[in-house]
């Protein structure tokens, strides 16, 4: 969720050019996946209107606007790195102390539990142990490796998209290819496709082309890209199909609103303006923004556990419809205290050290 590429805000100061908004908006954008989460639980929940309904399904697609996100910030990464290996670097220690600390934790969780994904694997010791190294190097999905923690696929995506703004940063010569291979990685693996948004709004492209109107309150973008990409996705599949296999013109259309809605919200979270925008610069939101990479990939760990314990205990039997609201009261304080420590702990000390120790 996720950068999930988010800066190292916990462990450094700001850099020049930091964003407030955008910093918040990280922790929109990981709440709004943990609610997704908590709805998608199974756990029994009133019976919402359909507005509401999809509108809540719609909240996994924050993902996408963390990949905006990304694709905002690396651009001023890039610009603070003076070589590709300095760049790689920065990231490899940014994102995988936490990673493997959740993926370690998350996998005698699932022996336990007998989750069908990490359990059928466990009777070929070698091959489980090469699985779970490449789960430790965010591999799958893109190499075809068995994701053990599911929200990690996304890590995944950062790490091609890191791999290619290395390779620019290396040789600039290279960046036709890279372009074009970055949009063979969009027609296999769509989702990819909401990087651009926020490079564009990085580099500056969009800016002076675009009405200001538009981005005047960058909560109606967002809510209309939720709304179109969520219209988009196919509901047979957890994740779309190669945009090439796609044949309805009404996909192609509204995933063209959903890029130009994405790019608008990006753009005026940016520059601060609306609510919205205001909103994300509170303190909240901003401490929220900080611990947002772990909490993303933490919530669902702590949702897989208390959700066991709700079934086992038999509290839906209890609590009916009201399971979910009383469920997220508690799963979410929980996962927000195990964000924190994991950002203190591992973003900013683990990562720290490492920092230190590979400049040294």
């Amino acid at each position: 969720m996720s950068d999930i590429a988010f800066q190292n805000t916990a462990a450094t100061a700001p850099p020049q050019g930091f964003s407030k908004g955008i910093h918040g908006a990280r922790g929109l954008f990981a709440l709004a996946v943990v609610i997704y989460h908590v709805y998608n639980s199974g756990l029994p929940v009133w019976q919402f209107p359909p507005l509401l309904h999809h509108g809540l399904l719609s909240l996994k697609f924050g993902v996408e606007m963390f990949f905006a996100i990304s694709g905002f910030v690396i651009i001023g990464t890039l610009a603070r790195s003076t070589t590709a290996a300095e760049f790689l670097t920065n990231r490899a220690t940014r994102i995988f102390p936490v990673l493997w600390a959740a993926t370690l934790v998350f996998i005698p969780i699932a022996l336990a539990g007998n989750l069908p994904r990490v359990a059928e694997h466990a009777a070929h010791p070698i091959t489980f142990a090469l699985i779970t190294l490449g789960n430790l190097a965010a591999l799958g999905p893109l190499i075809p490796i068995p994701v053990f923690l599911a929200v990690t696929w996304t890590i995944c995506y950062e790490f091609a998209f890191y791999l290619l703004a290395a390779c620019h940063l290396h040789a600039r010569r290279a960046t036709p290819f890279l372009l074009l291979a970055g949009a063979l990685l969009i027609l296999q693996h769509p989702r990819a496709l909401f990087f651009v948004p926020g490079i564009l709004v990085a580099i500056g492209l969009v800016q002076h082309r675009i009405p200001p109107i538009l981005t005047k309150e960058p909560l109606i973008p967002l809510l209309l890209f939720l709304a179109a990409w969520h219209s988009a996705a196919n509901p047979e599949i957890p994740r779309f199909e190669p945009i090439y296999l796609w044949s309805d013109p009404t996909r192609f259309a509204l995933t063209g609103v959903a890029f130009a809605a994405a790019t608008l919200a990006i753009l005026g979270i940016s520059e601060g303006l609306g609510w919205l925008s205001a909103a994300l610069q509170s303190r909240a939101m901003l401490w929220l923004g900080t611990i947002s990479y772990s909490l993303y990939l933490w919530h669902t760990i702590i949702i897989g556990v208390l959700k066991a314990a709700f079934w086992q205990l038999g509290i839906p039997a209890f609590t009916g419809e009201a399971t979910q609201a009383i469920f997220l009261a508690i799963a979410l304080p929980a996962s927000l205290a195990t964000a924190h420590l994991s950002a203190e702990l591992l973003e900013r000390r683990v990562t720290r050290a490492l920092r230190k120790r590979v400049h040294a």
